[in-house]
């Protein structure tokens, strides 16, 4: 980019040198203006002469010459290029950065920078503000933890540490605390840390050994222990009738509370 700034910068400065140093053209036209004199031609037809050939023409022939560029910055994108446009350069958006000054849309720089002198045609790359870099937090709390992070993802920010933890009040896989709280302005890629319940804490209880109890002795003792029952019954001459005869699971186990005991009775 630099070395074409320089040729233009050369150009122009061997243009304006080229305008300095009198010219072959400039005296053969000193030389025309008396030849024409000498000739006798009239006064109003040389005027027009002088005029053509040294106002006119030059004029027409120099229309390409650099013109300084005006100051974009901070316009709308499309007033920018509109402007651009009627000096008969050519806008090209680049790119985008965010920015905390410049409104989203408008320009944050231009390059060529203002007062660079180009040419018509010369293309002038913009970039564009995304406008701020921050997003406000929204409330998690009650969500679930998918649907949390796919709103995080999609606002910029990050999931950070998750804890879980038993909650009596919230399903398994809600949210129940976030941090920082909601509201709070935050720059993309700002980390966001969440506590998600495991839904109700299930107690573990030891299955309590029910031989030798009767069937009735043995639902007795599995509610105390917040198990529940269900009754199988068999016949065998060797037990006697009305008795546990076995259990599954088996005693010692442990299981969750308000789970299944089946206890086989003799009949």
């Amino acid at each position: 980019m630099e070395n074409i700034e320089e040729l233009i910068d050369q150009l122009n400065e061997q243009d304006k040198k080229k305008k300095a140093t009198p010219s072959s053209d400039g005296q053969a036209k000193t030389r025309k203006f008396w030849w024409l004199m000498s000739a006798g031609v009239p006064v109003a037809a040389l005027l027009i002469v002088v005029l053509m050939d040294s106002v006119f023409m030059p004029a027409f022939v120099d229309r390409d010459v650099a013109i300084p560029l005006p100051s974009i910055v901070g316009q709308p994108a499309e007033q920018a290029m509109e402007t651009l446009e009627n000096i008969e350069v050519t806008p090209v958006v680049t790119g985008s950065q965010f920015s905390a000054e410049v409104p989203q849309g408008n320009v944050i720089s231009q390059d060529p920078a203002a007062g660079i002198e180009v040419k018509p045609g010369r293309q002038v790359r913009l970039i564009l503000s995304s406008g701020q870099n921050v997003v406000s937090l929204p409330n998690l709390v009650g969500k679930s933890l998918r649907e949390s992070k796919i709103l995080l993802l999609g606002m910029g920010l990050q999931v950070g540490s998750i804890e879980f933890a038993y909650s009596e009040l919230n399903a398994k896989d809600v949210v129940e605390t976030q941090s920082p709280q909601p509201g709070t302005e935050m720059k993309k890629q700002s980390i966001v840390n969440l506590r998600v319940s495991l839904g109700s804490e299930q107690r573990l209880v030891a299955v309590p050994d029910l031989s030798g109890f009767t069937e009735e002795e043995a639902k007795t003792v599995l509610s105390e222990h917040e198990l529940q029952s269900e009754v199988q019954l068999f016949s065998d001459e060797t037990f006697m009738s009305g008795f546990v005869m076995g259990q599954a699971p088996t005693p010692g186990d442990s299981v969750e509370a308000g789970s299944v005991i089946t206890i086989m009775v003799n009949q």
